[in-house]
């Protein structure tokens, strides 16, 4: 284990910049798909898996773009699309953090398993007797 040893016999002075969790703000940026209108992340590191979470969320129709160095803007006012292309689900294994804020919002979505290719073994209906892959859902059926 890495170890900082500091010795003297004065107070300690100075400023130590903290980088913003890559696993953090993936989860906030799904997150944002939650409501309608902007959200605004500060501190988010400038990584690949987080472009690629950018464009996931255009592809589900949020304006979802860079504000400044560390600074993501997505306004998820105008997402329709319920299935998230398997094109981008299979850059990064986290793209499945849509799945329960599009499950949460429209009662229905459809998220690939980023290692496989069987988009296709996703129901995305709201009602059905068997179970569905572990990626898949839709909201229970109402009952009457």
């Amino acid at each position: 284990m890495d170890q900082i040893v500091v010795r003297g016999n004065g107070p300690l002075r100075g400023a130590v910049e903290v980088s913003g969790s890559k696993n953090a703000a993936l989860a906030l940026m799904a997150a944002a798909l939650l409501a309608p209108g902007e959200s605004r992340l500060t501190n988010v590191p400038r990584l690949r898996d987080v472009t690629a979470m950018l464009e996931l969320l255009a592809a589900l129709g949020a304006r979802a773009e860079w504000a400044g160095p560390h600074e993501v803007r997505i306004d998820a006012s105008d997402v329709r699309e319920l299935e998230a292309p398997y094109d981008l689900v299979r850059k990064m294994r986290a793209s499945f953090m849509v799945l329960g804020p599009l499950l949460a919002r429209f009662g229905s979505a459809r998220v690939s398993e980023p290692s496989r290719r069987s988009a296709a073994s996703c129901a995305s209906t709201t009602a059905t007797s068997r179970p569905r892959p572990r990626a898949c859902a839709a909201a229970p059926s109402p009952s009457t």
